[in-house]
């Protein structure tokens, strides 16, 4: 048998040399196997796919994975007929390598099942992706493989925090094939290698393959509702982009656009919180009067909102209409590989120089050495980001600017949970890209400039219980004089006296 691996650089026409889209981060691969015996031979192989693949930003990139256990940092990536778009984390991959060690009678060889197609297979990080397309030639068994799987490259990585960091690869078995004597079989690859752009990935479809597939569909924004509001963020980022060529500028104008479009809602949502101020009174008198009878405070209180038609959950309609807007931007951030080393200014501030990363002001994990606060792989990362610091603030100022006074204690307790709660999401989202930071900074600045124009609230009657000035006959006022001159008169008499 004679084995021959044959590759093609892909050729640029010298016209589209300045085109960064055009279809040419490829190259062909050809394997050709020739039987040179005297007798008909039964050939089968096992394809190993591309290996090393960078783990920049290894601390905080992470991601989306189509499975509940999430992505990691070099994920095995395929679409096969028998199972669709597929994601192997490193994780898992792990996981059946550490099974095999442990019990060498765990078989998980690649399994000899019916022929599954398959359209593409490789390895992809977070911007990129190094992927195998069988190519239909001359045979109809050119896309056919028994099955495929994910393999460690190497040694898993010794510190199990960082397993994800394990170098990984694909690993696919080809289906048996029959070569008779002096015959040969050939298999073509198109072996793509380039960022995971969806103007490039949509030329790379995949021929012959029994429904419509190209690479697009590596770029994946989690469910499919996430994705209705992603794509569309991206191309008006995007757009943005091309008048300003500043993604920190471009992600401030698509702040100032949603919030734009949202008005109607979050005037709304203002106006309604005014009233519940204007009610504050009135409410700590029903919450006072029916102190230990629930019901019947609670029937107060709706007969209340209906007499002023306030209704206590409109506030939340804005709030469920920002979340997905909000998940689609935090996935459009995750994926889109133009923010990618995009300065939040210019380069000239490089603790900012990144909006897919945090914005790293400051290096703390030699003077903070608290291993599960500011290690690597810590809560807070090796950095200190202020761009998080500035939008939880932004946060609580609002609360504390917006929020109505409580009524009792039940919701004094419940504001100062969000309060800490503001503080928890502070720790959540200390990693998450600057960009982010950024649109949560400028859509804060924008409600409060909002409310602040607003009119103002009317003053709040006192409350039930509280002591009320009763006038004093002296201080009553006439029919045609002022309190200050009946009071004067007051005084003239008590002198005469003495």
């Amino acid at each position: 048998l004679l084995l021959t691996k044959r590759f093609e650089l892909a050729r640029v026409p010298t016209d589209e040399l300045k085109n960064p889209d055009f279809k040419a981060y490829h190259i062909t691969v050809e394997i050709t196997i020739e039987n040179r015996g005297s007798k008909a031979r039964d050939v089968a192989y096992l394809l190993d796919g591309p290996t090393g693949m960078p783990v920049e930003g290894w601390w905080y990139s992470r991601k989306i994975g189509r499975t509940w256990s999430g992505g990691g940092l070099r994920d095995v990536a395929a679409h096969s007929l028998r199972d669709g778009a597929n994601l192997i984390s490193t994780a898992k991959i792990v996981e059946e390598e550490t099974e095999v060690e442990e019990d060498p009678s765990v078989n998980l060889q690649l399994s000899t099942g019916e022929p599954n197609p398959l359209a593409y297979i490789g390895v992809e990080t977070q911007y990129f992706a190094a992927i195998l397309i069988p190519l239909d030639e001359e045979n109809d068994e050119s896309q056919q493989y028994k099955s495929y799987r994910g393999i460690v490259v190497g040694d898993q990585h010794p510190d199990k925090a960082k397993l994800y960091l394990t170098n990984v690869t694909s690993q696919v078995a080809s289906v048996t094939h029959q070569i008779a004597a002096g015959e040969k079989v050939r298999q073509k690859f198109q072996f793509f290698t380039g960022p995971k752009k969806r103007q490039l990935l949509e030329q790379y479809d995949v021929p012959g393959f029994p429904e419509p597939v190209n690479l697009s569909e590596l770029i994946y924004y989690g469910w499919a509702i996430w994705g209705l509001f992603a794509r569309p963020l991206t191309d008006v980022l995007n757009f943005f982009y091309g008048i300003i060529p500043n993604y920190g500028i471009a992600i401030i104008l698509l702040t100032v656009l949603v919030r734009l479009c949202m008005f109607p809602l979050s005037r709304k949502q203002a106006l309604n919180a005014q009233k519940m101020q204007e009610l504050q009174p009135e409410i700590k008198k029903i919450t006072e009067k029916y102190k230990g009878d629930m019901e019947k405070r609670s029937k107060a209180l709706r007969e209340l909102y209906n007499k002023h038609h306030y209704n206590p959950l409109a506030g939340c309609l804005p709030l469920f209409i920002q979340m997905p807007i909000f998940i689609g931007l935090y996935r459009a951030l995750m994926t889109d590989v133009a923010l990618r080393q995009a300065p939040l200014v210019s380069k000239a501030f490089p603790w900012a120089d990144n909006l897919a990363a945090p914005d790293m002001l400051l290096r703390w994990d030699h003077l903070i050495p608290i291993p599960f606060l500011t290690a690597a792989t810590g809560w807070l990362g090796p950095y200190l980001n202020i761009l998080p610091l500035i939008t939880v603030f932004l946060f609580i100022l609002q609360q504390k600017l917006f929020m109505p006074p409580p009524t009792d204690e039940q919701s004094a307790m419940q504001q100062k949970v969000m309060k800490y709660m503001m503080i928890f999401m502070g720790f959540m989202f200390f990693k998450v890209p600057s960009g982010l930071c950024l649109y949560f900074i400028v859509s804060s600045l924008w409600g409060i400039g909002e409310r602040k124009f607003l009119p103002k609230t009317k003053q709040a009657e006192p409350a039930a219980g509280t002591a009320k000035t009763t006038p004093s006959p002296t201080a009553a006022l006439p029919e045609n004089g002022s309190a200050k001159g009946n009071a004067g008169k007051g005084k003239k008499k008590k002198r005469r006296k003495k």
